[in-house]
């Protein structure tokens, strides 16, 4: 039997959420990732299947076997299978919700300053969970708050094809329940979407959240989504219009927390890095590039393995961090300084505004060769926390090894 994998199930989901009334703008983000290396990576060429020349008259005679492979019939169809890591702490930077989701998912901050927006996606983009915070003055009964949700998933899923949204169900923390189904197209064929989505209303803060997955794998995860679904939890005292939850004043403490070592793929580079940060891997062929950003979004760590540039590796840097940052405010570089396991330091800075309050951001990043390969890894934190946090940020680039002998991407 001819086994075909689907892929991206969500992604006219996600790609609706920025159609949809619901403020998918940039992330409150003061800091800015480096971006990738002047090393361009090579990008395939489109490819398109040639379409079958008509045949003439059929023979009598009958025709050599086909070569090609038959067209598998509609069982044939799954999707990826969806999993589950342990669980870690995902709180919005103005503190209106916290969530725990599966470490090997990814969390996709788009909230703007009207409505809290975070999209949390495992690694085959087959399993989905949303988190959507607005606030209203109004205060809405069950009708209106099912009506509200009937609306959102209408206008949400306006492109696909045969959306079926069922009646709400009273749950027992006083929030609402609907389900939802539609049909998802890949390869020509279709495979059956299945999701929840549960709206409640906490003083002034309006809520939906929703989780999603193929239907065929529907049942074997509800579980997990219930884990994650019952860690869920909105904080009244917060604001989404004004008060960051820390009291409107001071930028967010940056927390650290446990490490944990991360090994990338292939075993290239492991680093022990803060359990509870967000990872994002923006990986692309020939350049390993892996970031982490903590909770309240002011500090990342960022390691980008690629193949050696020509030339001085000091250099590189200069021109890298020069390109990534150099439209920020007063962006400044200081002089390199050599360190004792062969790799450079250079630090440098740059001032964005947070919510009314500036900021300046330190960082530091080191570059080094590995055989064929180099790396930089940088560490970025707003300026009047770098003495408190420079022992934990030591100690993750301490941790920082590359293996020269494993490949690229």
């Amino acid at each position: 039997m001819t086994l075909r994998r689907l892929r991206a199930l969500l992604m006219i989901l996600v790609a609706a959420l920025a159609l949809a009334a619901c403020g998918g703008g940039a992330a409150q983000v003061p800091t800015s990732a480096p971006a990738p290396t002047e090393e361009p990576t090579d990008k395939p060429e489109p490819t398109t299947k040639p379409t079958a020349k008509p045949t003439e008259e059929p023979t009598e005679e009958p025709t050599e076997e086909p070569t090609e492979e038959a067209e598998p019939t509609p069982g044939d169809l799954v999707s990826q299978v969806i999993e589950f890591d342990e669980l870690t702490t995902f709180t919005h930077p103005k503190g209106v919700f916290t969530i725990d989701y599966p470490e090997n998912w990814t969390a996709d901050d788009k909230s703007d300053d009207t409505t809290a927006l975070v999209l949390f996606t495992d690694p085959t983009s087959n399993g989905i969970i949303i988190a959507r915070v607005t606030e209203t003055d109004e205060q809405l009964d069950d009708a209106a708050l099912e009506e509200q949700m009937q609306d959102f998933l209408k206008k949400l899923l306006s492109d696909v094809e045969n959306l079926e949204i069922e009646a709400a169900e009273p749950q027992q923390d006083g929030s609402l329940r609907v389900d939802f189904t539609y049909d998802a197209e890949s390869e020509g064929k279709t495979l059956l979407f299945q999701g929840g989505a549960f709206v409640e209303q906490r003083e002034k803060l309006l809520s939906f959240l929703i989780d999603g997955a193929p239907a065929e794998q529907w049942e074997s995860l509800v579980e997990n989504y219930d884990k994650v679904i019952n860690t869920y939890k909105l904080d009244t005292t917060a604001s989404l219009s004004g008060d960051t939850g820390t009291g409107g004043t001071e930028l967010a403490e940056v927390e650290v927390g446990d490490l944990k070592t991360y090994e990338y793929d292939g075993g290239l580079f492991t680093i022990d890095a803060p359990a509870d940060w967000t990872l994002e891997d923006k990986s692309s062929k020939g350049e390993a590039l892996v970031l982490w950003t903590d909770a309240s979004r002011n500090a990342q760590v960022v390691v980008d393995v690629f193949e050696k540039p020509s030339g001085d590796i000091t250099e590189f840097l200069n021109k890298f961090l020069t390109n990534a940052y150099k439209d920020a405010t007063n962006f400044n570089v200081e002089e390199p300084i050599p360190q004792a396991d062969g790799s450079v330091l250079i630090v440098f800075s740059y001032d964005v505004t947070v919510e009314g309050l500036d900021v300046t951001l330190q960082g530091n990043s080191f570059i080094q060769e590995h055989g064929d390969k180099a790396s930089i890894i940088s560490t970025l934190v707003p300026i009047d926390q770098f003495d408190r946090l420079e022992p934990d940020t030591n100690k993750i680039i301490n941790s920082y090894k590359v293996d020269e002998a494993a490949a690229l991407p």
